[in-house]
């Protein structure tokens, strides 16, 4: 099998992409690449990137911040579902009432800044150069009860503040943290939401039946003038949790995210910058093409003092969940030498309680019988594993084994 390179540059727009540059023509009269596609809007996350790259190139970030997609990707992660009726992604403020974030597409912390402003340049980000912080009130006075950092520090310690002062409400609806987030070593709060280092987007918190739920924020370099005046230290939206966000507080700190993570840069490119470049995948089980592909999900926070804490789940005090669901959607196109395009779909959900009934699951019995037949030898009543599928429609919503 030969998987060829695909001709797609990437549009460039002020919001979302890669910001700047001439569309390649191949695009702009590629109706698919512009209406359903759209690579260059679907994020990644590389698990090892050199440091020379990253310092080069703007489309390459170490993890938890978004990535882009190469040119000469053998496989594509896509825009828009098969049907092209549903967005896995979304380039639009799906909460302007909310201005917390690192910019405008972000949740980020829950305290009191003022004279924080928007770059003209119609991007999104943020001024900070003016920023001020009121500090939460220090009504927390003992750390083997209080947790809840109010922002600042006193003596070179930081203050506690308590539940009751930040508020139910500011609580379910933000981001806080806790006494013994990493972060918190000499930094204000304003230092840390200035340059990103807390924060999730928007559609990270919803849940599989809100709005936007399943969806999640396409690709977006940062451009934010932190409170020195400097450049963000933060330079693309974030894609992933990572290990310090266990430490957060709240109902906008929980959620989930479902990424690809290429091995490096070079996992899932053809061998040249044009239309003869390839790959060759030779047959058998064990030269199958393999994505790695990511599902994170944080239905807990760390409501508590210290490791010993319960939390709170979806973050959330005073209310209770049925069944707490967390789901993404993303969508995959590879193109192979003869052009013939392979599409698929794919939902992740976790739920809290392993409850009810999910059609969409392959059950513990299923896959008894299915192992069963499948060793039965390929006559009347068993299966043949990789050839049963292959020459008729099958609905795989519904939890059946197919027999040939």
């Amino acid at each position: 099998m030969e998987i060829e390179h695909n001709l797609h540059t990437y549009p460039q727009t002020i919001k979302f992409g890669l910001g700047s540059g001439t569309v390649d023509s191949k695009v702009t009269n590629d109706a698919y690449y512009t209406g359903e596609a759209k690579y260059d809007l679907v994020p990644v996350v590389y698990q090892n990137l050199d440091s020379t790259d990253i310092d080069t190139y703007e489309w390459f970030n170490s993890s938890p911040e978004q990535s882009s997609q190469l040119r000469g990707q053998f496989i594509n992660s896509r825009f828009t579902n098969l049907s092209n009726d549903f967005d896995f992604y979304i380039t639009n403020d799906i909460d302007t009432a909310d201005e917390t974030g690192y910019n405008i597409y972000e949740y980020g912390l829950s305290y009191n800044f003022s004279g924080i402003s928007l770059l003209s340049d119609g991007s999104g980000d943020k001024d900070y150069s003016s920023a001020t912080l009121t500090e939460y009130d220090t009504t927390g006075t003992n750390d083997q009860i209080d947790f809840i950092w109010n922002g600042s520090y006193a003596t070179g310690e930081p203050l506690l503040t308590t539940l009751s002062t930040v508020g139910n409400t500011t609580y379910n609806n933000g981001i806080l943290m806790h006494i013994d987030h990493p972060e918190i070593d000499g930094k204000t709060a304003l230092d840390i939401q200035s340059n990103g280092f807390v924060g999730l987007p928007k559609t990270t918190p919803r849940r599989a039946d809100d709005s936007y739920g399943r969806q999640q924020t396409a690709f977006k370099l940062t451009g934010v003038i932190n409170n020195e005046g400097n450049a963000g230290w933060r330079s693309a939206l974030k894609n992933s949790f990572e290990p310090n966000d266990q430490y957060l507080l709240g109902g906008h700190s929980c959620g989930s995210f479902l990424y690809v993570a290429p091995l490096d840069k070079e996992s899932l490119v053809v061998d040249a910058d044009n239309k003869s470049g390839k790959i060759s995948i030779p047959g058998g089980n064990a030269n199958a093409i393999t994505v790695d592909l990511i599902f994170q999900y944080r239905m807990t926070d760390y409501y508590g003092v210290g490791s010993s804490g319960t939390g709170r789940i979806g973050g959330v005090v005073g209310s209770t969940f049925t069944n707490l669901t967390y789901a993404k959607r993303i969508g995959f196109d590879i193109l192979d030498s003869q052009n013939n395009d392979f599409k698929f779909d794919i939902e992740v959900y976790s739920k809290y309680r392993p409850l009810g009934k999910n059609i969409n699951s392959i059950n513990a019995s299923l896959l008894s019988n299915y192992n069963t037949f499948a060793s039965g030898g390929g006559g009347i009543g068993s299966i043949n594993p990789r050839t049963a599928f292959l020459s008729e429609n099958i609905d795989f919503e519904q939890p059946e084994i197919y027999f040939r």
